[in-house]
């Protein structure tokens, strides 16, 4: 597990969404460097998106190089057994 956006530790989402759009070069520097982590892995890897907001920016950026599939982020408002069971289902659609 890793974070996409590099470069700007903040949690808040709201707060990070403003900041892209305010840096959009981020985004690319980003890109770069997730891309590097993912030399690392396996080739042709599926990625995971954890929330929608990843999950979109992962499939503009790279959408035409890799798979990438969505699961709710581990923040959602949802017990655990249910977000687990979402998780196995996602996971067993790969």
């Amino acid at each position: 597990m890793t974070d996409f956006i590099k470069l700007y530790p903040e949690v808040d989402s709201a707060k990070v969404k403003t900041y892209l759009k305010q840096s959009p070069e981020v985004i690319d520097k980003s890109v770069a460097i997730f891309e590097e982590e993912i030399g690392y892995l396996q080739k042709n890897p599926i990625l995971v998106a954890m929330g929608g907001d990843v999950y979109r920016l992962l499939d503009k950026n790279l959408g035409d190089k890799y798979k990438i599939a969505q699961i709710k982020h581990y923040s959602s408002y949802i017990s655990k057994e249910d977000y687990r069971e979402e998780v196995l289902n996602v996971l067993n659609i790969l």
